[in-house]
């Protein structure tokens, strides 16, 4: 049913019955709102600002809005740093200024530093200080660890560690970590808890940062995949954008396969709603139709943390911080140099965009509303330096698209019984034979209309009701894939087929339902038959309802 336009004054009727007040009662305020930070971020503002109320107090009258005040308060900043420092960094102090112009402008009350100040003390950093106190430029050497740096780091933490684990479960995350790190090229803060944002239990989580699927790969057999999601820099205001990753389980030797540590941490996890063992989930065959059986998280963990701190006896169900991994116990370059790795083996040092294809002027249109979430870089391909697949990113790409064979489509007689006899649906059925009666005894025209329109209404809700009671029954409903036919009866009520039962009364759509399906060319035998096939079933006059009516009379 269509639903009417609101007029403007009815739009404001609306909100007013909904508590909206006149604006000279409202308790709003004039205040500035500002873009949420995290709180590392939070924090790193907090403190200059700390320092800027300091030197405001012992010159009274500052502000920051004049250069040669600007100028003299971060002349304070780097003689404070040095005192602190031997040689502290110019990217350092660069930083400072540029948090105290960040954080200067949330204040109540402020303006933001114009820009030709706030331009004047970055160049001012870098020559005059730079000169004055020594700054250093050196950046951190650049480290990429190779595949051989990857395989003694795995080897050390299996057949040559020392390190006594308090539960065996940590050196398995350490794994399965890794494994993400290399394969999607990721920080150790988009999987744990990033120390910029302590306390908010953000990174992987099982409720949609955590897949696992079985498709049918290249040879016709099951397998496992797996999609993770990033938690991402930058994303935090557009988490529907953030970067996805699929991965697979056919990849030797087994120490880079990432499918192995992941799905073993979920069923130890309990984390599936219909499987529980490593050979239940082997044993289901590779879907027919080539889409994905997706394995259920239960909803009780949607919101665990997949990597968990870890106490002698169990895991603690928090979130591990970035800081607290025991992957940073290494070395400090080995993650930042697999991301680096990572993403210069991929992509080579090439970048490509489609907007001609696409037909945009601008390539970060494509980017920005056109190109899935999900890579299409196969990571673990890539850096192996093997051929690249790609069977398993169709499926994913689709997976917000649930397909499930034996889905109940109407309800369990005793359901539907039950839902006729409920107090809702009586008094819509009543109202119902109420103004059928009305409508047949109506005059006017206006009238009738108003009475159809009710009884739209109440056929609505009446649909409703029974599309509800629906949903509720294919939740509940097994997903567990025991057999590979669609034709299986599920366990709670048989599904309607009726196509089977007519089929032999229209030929013309029993060749098509064989022969669609086939894999052959237009021209040949088959496909000449399936041509006079369609055409016979199109131009037909006789349709498949008409001959089920037959069928059934």
């Amino acid at each position: 049913m269509t639903k009417k336009k609101r007029t403007a004054a009815q739009f404001f009727d609306d909100a007013e019955t909904h508590g909206l007040g006149p604006l000279m009662k409202t308790d709003l305020n004039s205040d500035k709102v500002s873009k949420h930070l995290e709180s590392g971020t939070e924090t790193n503002y907090a403190r200059m600002l700390v320092l800027w109320d300091e030197y405001e107090r012992r010159n009274p009258g500052a502000i920051p809005y004049e250069r040669k005040t600007a100028k003299h308060f971060m002349e304070g900043v780097v003689r404070g740093c040095c005192a602190g420092k031997k040689e502290p960094s110019m990217y350092t102090m660069l930083q400072k200024w540029t948090d105290f112009g960040a954080g200067w402008k949330r204040r109540p009350g402020n303006d933001k530093i114009p820009p030709e100040v706030s331009e004047s003390i970055y160049f001012y950093i870098q020559t005059e200080l730079r000169k004055k106190f020594g700054l250093s430029t050196t950046r951190r050497t650049r480290h990429f660890m190779t595949v051989n740096h990857f395989a003694i780091v795995i080897k050390h933490m299996w057949k040559k560690d020392w390190h006594q684990y308090r539960h065996g479960r940590i050196l398995v995350q350490d794994h399965a970590a890794y494994m993400l790190f290399i394969y999607s090229s990721a920080r150790v803060g988009e999987y744990f808890e990033s120390n910029m944002r302590r306390g908010s239990g953000r990174g992987l989580l099982y409720e949609v940062n955590h897949r696992l699927c079985v498709f049918k790969n290249e040879n016709e057999k099951a397998e496992i995949g797996v999609r993770v999601t990033r938690d991402a820099k930058g994303f935090s205001e557009t988490p529907h954008k953030r970067p996805q990753h699929g991965m697979y389980e056919d990849m030797e030797p087994l120490f880079a396969n990432p499918v192995l540590p992941l799905l073993a941490i979920a069923l130890a996890d309990h984390a599936f709603q219909d499987y529980t063992t490593f050979e239940e989930i082997e044993a289901i065959p590779p879907p027919a139709d080539g889409s994905l059986h997706h394995l259920r998280i239960k909803k009780d963990i949607l919101r665990v943390p997949f990597f968990q701190m870890v106490s002698v006896d169990r895991p603690t169900g928090k979130i591990q911080g970035a800081g607290s991994s025991a992957i940073g116990q290494w070395t400090w370059a080995t993650v930042p140099g697999t991301r680096k790795t990572s993403a210069y083996m991929t992509f080579g040092g090439k970048h490509s965009s489609k907007p001609t294809f696409a037909g945009h002027n601008n390539a970060d249109t494509f980017f920005g509303s056109y190109a899935p979430e999900l890579s299409t870089v196969d990571g673990m391909a890539s850096y192996w330096n093997k051929k690249r697949r790609t069977v398993h990113l169709e499926g994913f790409r689709g997976l917000s698209l649930h397909h499930h064979p034996q889905l109940l489509q109407s309800l369990p007689a005793k359901v539907e019984a039950d839902l006729d006899n409920c107090s809702d649906f009586i008094s819509v059925n009543q109202e119902i034979d109420m103004l059928g009666k009305k409508l047949r005894g109506v005059t006017t025209d206006d009238e009738a209309q108003s009475v159809r329109a009710r009884l739209e209404e109440l056929y609505w809700r009446k649909r409703q009701l029974v599309s509800e009671e629906l949903g509720k029954w294919q939740q509940i409903q097994p997903r567990k894939v025991a057999s590979d036919t669609e034709d299986e009866a599920p366990q709670v009520a048989s599904l309607p087929n009726f196509f089977n039962r007519i089929r032999r009364l229209d030929p013309p759509r029993d060749r098509l339902a064989s022969s669609l399906f086939l894999d052959a060319p237009l021209r040949s035998a088959q496909g000449r038959a399936w041509r006079t096939s369609e055409y016979d079933h199109v131009v037909r006059r006789e349709s498949a309802s008409s001959l089920s009516s037959k069928f059934a009379a």
